[in-house]
């Protein structure tokens, strides 16, 4: 932050009136870069961020501070969405702002319910993959991509900025499971670093594929890689149909299934509790989560496939804790998020 503090105080100077200045950031205070800067700057100044790599992710996030001109706003909505190709989501200046915010809890309750349901990472990988629309490459295959040490800074900076939050609060004195400490003590970060929670070789199969390792959390050595078979995964290839096959996979006592249950159920409560720190809508956090995570839902459409009331249901039956407006909308006999037409006519 304190480089482009420094750097920001030098565009200043040199920058014409009434040019517009940005800057991409995943998490730092966008009114700290803005702070000591001139009338000007600050009114056309507001963070952007790109989620990466930019070529392939449609996330473009926009950040304005208290100070920035709405116009500035709707000029990076309109021109990241027309000219860009992007999917622009308007944050508050939060940290984390939105996708990471989430993604902060989606990636550690994964942590913490993979040692709960004693799960291995390749287990973990195939049920937080296409059995519920993420992406193919699971959690920890994520997390190798993407580089370890960076979700674990991601983790620190909302936990060191966000005391309020109740999961903050549910983790922050919380020793860090050993394979944890196990990566981050040998630097095996990943791609970047050749090993990470999966380990290529040189070696290959019968078939002519390489060999790749994956990490045993218990005994933290690289074993070869197995083919799960979990009840999970095969509702998903009965059921075709989303909502169906979540509805299929909560009333299931396997596991597996429990550990989706689990998983969706929190990230809908986290979600629902965000607003309106993180945004005044749900549809911002759905676009974002869609398009900066590749997720083929957002949390307030998993929670609408099973029902409004069924997921209250769900979600205490998991000992999660709702916000006052959920409780609002029961009241008021409001069955879904959204309904069918204009996003005008949001349910909220």
């Amino acid at each position: 932050m304190i480089l482009k503090q420094i750097i920001f105080e030098k565009v200043d100077k040199f920058r014409k009136k009434g040019s517009l200045v940005t800057s991409n950031t995943s998490g730092i205070p966008i009114h700290m870069l803005a702070k000591g800067r001139s009338d000007d700057f600050a009114k056309n100044f507001c963070g952007t961020h790109f989620f990466n790599p930019p070529r392939y992710m449609a996330l473009f996030e926009v950040i304005p501070h208290k100070g920035t001109d709405p116009e500035v706003i709707r000029f990076w909505m309109e021109f990241a969405q027309d000219f860009l190709g992007k999917k622009s989501v308007l944050c508050k200046d939060t940290p984390a702002f939105i996708a990471n915010r989430i993604g902060f809890y989606s990636g550690n309750k994964v942590g913490e319910l993979t040692y709960q349901y004693d799960l291995t990472i390749e287990e973990v990988d195939k049920l937080t993959g296409d059995t519920i629309g993420w992406p193919s490459t699971g959690s920890y295959r994520l997390l190798d991509l993407v580089g370890f040490d960076t979700s674990v800074k991601v983790t620190n900076g909302v936990i060191d900025n966000c005391p309020d939050d109740e999961y903050v609060q549910k983790i922050k004195n919380r020793a860090l499971p050993k394979a944890t400490s196990f990566l981050l003590d040998n630097n095996f970060l990943g791609d970047k670093s050749g090993q990470g929670f999966y380990k290529k070789t040189s070696q290959r199969d019968e078939a002519g594929n390489r060999i790749i390792l994956a990490l045993d959390l218990k005994t933290l050595e690289y074993k070869p890689t197995i083919k799960p078979r979990l009840e999970a995964v095969a509702i998903s290839k009965k059921v075709e149909l989303m909502p169906k096959r979540l509805q299929d996979i909560f009333v299931n006592e396997d596991k597996s299934c429990q550990f989706i249950k689990n998983l969706l159920c929190g990230i809908m409560a986290y979600s629902a509790n965000r607003i309106p720190e993180i945004s005044d809508n749900v549809y911002s956090i759905d676009d974002a989560m869609k398009a900066g995570y590749a997720w083929g839902y957002g949390p307030f459409e998993y929670w609408d496939m099973i029902g409004l009331e069924n997921g209250i249901q769900y979600i205490e039956s998991c000992g999660e804790k709702l916000p006052a407006w959920i409780n609002t909308l029961r009241s008021k006999e409001i069955s879904s998020f959204y309904k069918i037409g204009k996003r005008s006519q949001m349910v909220l």
